[in-house]
């Protein structure tokens, strides 16, 4: 029983001190900065007729230094676009969806005041808008 153990011990020992042939491996490191910027609603610039101005609006510049980096920016709206100012309130949202468009918003979450209003308002924002609204649970009673 001994010898047993003893060979076992040599036999562990030699196993942990030999070289073991080893790979090289590379590690990429990916660094994600994240920025959250609030921005109020397009309302006012909108009934200036003042849409030109957007396009060079501090987050168009903002995003193309980013770019020039070789980064990237993903313009996200967090919805509730039909309340805000009465400018935008009184056109159903549709200064904000133009000045998002203008901007270049990637995408806008539906919050929910974008269901004060019957879904016909909601549909016809979609179509105003060059990006999709995205949002989960939401369910259509027709079609399911």
């Amino acid at each position: 029983m001994r010898l047993k153990k003893t060979l076992l011990s040599v036999a562990l020992l030699s196993a942990t001190s030999a070289k073991w042939p080893t790979r090289q491996v590379k590690h990429i490191v990916l660094r994600f900065y994240i920025l959250t910027i609030y921005t109020v609603t397009f309302g006012k610039v909108i009934k200036a007729n003042t849409v030109s101005l957007l396009k060079k609006h501090w987050l168009i510049i903002f995003a193309k230094r980013v770019a020039e980096k070789g980064g990237s920016v993903l313009m996200l709206n967090a919805g509730d676009a039909n309340t805000g100012v009465p400018e935008s309130d009184m056109q159903n949202a549709r200064p904000d969806i133009e000045g998002m468009n203008a901007i270049g918003y990637d995408a806008m979450v539906l919050g929910n005041h974008e269901f004060d209003y019957p879904l016909q308002i909601l549909s016809m924002q979609e179509k105003w808008a060059k990006f999709p609204f995205i949002s989960a649970n939401v369910i259509n009673k027709k079609n399911g």
